[in-house]
C-alpha cells in the first residue's frame, strides 16, 4: 500500500511539472532570473556587473554571496562540533605508514597537490571549480602527511590562524561593500575585462579566502579525527 501511495504521488507530481515546463510561454523563460544573470554578467557590454567567464561563480559569490558566507559557517560551526566532542577522546583514527617509500611519496606529491588547489580557487571565476574544491584539495594533502607519518602534527595553529584570518577578511570585504555601495558584498573594485586573470572585482579575492577557509578548517578536521597533535 505504501508503495502504490508513493508511485501515485510521484506520478502526479511528475505530470504537474511536465505541464508546467510545456505551458510556460518561452517569454516568460526569457524574463527569468537566470537568463538576467547571464545577460547582466557577460553578454552586456559595457553594463555587466561581475565580469566573470564562469557564470556559476558570480551567482554563488555575488548574487547569492551571503548565502556562500553562510555555507562556510555552517561548515565552521561542524568543525568546532567535532573539536569539541573529541576532546577527551583517548583513542582516535590511527593509520600512520611510515615507511620510507611512503614519506617520499608524500613529499613529492603534497606541494603539486597544494599548486593544484590553489590554482583552483585562484581560477575560480575563470574556470569550474572554487573555494570550496580547492579548499578540500588542500586538505586532501594534509591527510596524506598525516598517513605519511604524522608529518603535519604541528601545523594545527597555523591552520586555526588560516581559518580566523580569512574569515575575518571575508567579512570585512563584505562590510566594505555594504559602506562603498549600500550592499553587503557589494563588488566595488574595478571589474577588469572578461576571461582575464585580475577580473571579477572582489570575486576571486573571495574565492581565495574560501579556499584558504576551507582548507584550514577540514584540515583541522583531519586532525581532530586523527591523533595528529592533541594539543
Amino acid at each position: 500500500m505504501k508503495k502504490l501511495l508513493a508511485l501515485i504521488i510521484s506520478l502526479a507530481l511528475f505530470i504537474f511539472l511536465f505541464q508546467l515546463v510545456m505551458e510556460t510561454p518561452s517569454k516568460l523563460l526569457s524574463e527569468r532570473v537566470s537568463s538576467r544573470y547571464v545577460q547582466k554578467n557577460v553578454l552586456s557590454s559595457g553594463e555587466a556587473e561581475e565580469t566573470s567567464a564562469n557564470l556559476v561563480t558570480s551567482v554563488v559569490l555575488s548574487y547569492r554571496g551571503l548565502d556562500t558566507l553562510g555555507e562556510v559557517t555552517v561548515l565552521f560551526a561542524a568543525a568546532t562540533g567535532v573539536a569539541f566532542f573529541m576532546k577527551n577522546v583517548k583513542e582516535r583514527l590511527n593509520f600512520l605508514f611510515s615507511s620510507f617509500i611512503v614519506q617520499t611519496g608524500a613529499r613529492v606529491v603534497s606541494p603539486l597537490l597544494v599548486t593544484l588547489g590553489i590554482y583552483i580557487f585562484i581560477h575560480g571565476h575563470l574556470t569550474p571549480g572554487g573555494g570550496f574544491q580547492g579548499g578540500t584539495t588542500i586538505a586532501i594533502t594534509t591527510l596524506l602527511l598525516y598517513v605519511a607519518g604524522g608529518l603535519v602534527e604541528r601545523k594545527r595553529t597555523v591552520f586555526r590562524t588560516l581559518e580566523g584570518l580569512s574569515g575575518s577578511v571575508y567579512v570585512l570585504i563584505g562590510l566594505m561593500g555594504l559602506a562603498v555601495g549600500g550592499a553587503f558584498l557589494y563588488n566595488f573594485l574595478p571589474l577588469g575585462k572578461i576571461g582575464e586573470l585580475f577580473s571579477s572585482g572582489i570575486v576571486p579575492v573571495i574565492y581565495v579566502l574560501i579556499g584558504i577557509k576551507v582548507g584550514s578548517e577540514l584540515s583541522n578536521l583531519v586532525l581532530h579525527t586523527t591523533g595528529g597533535d592533541n594539543s
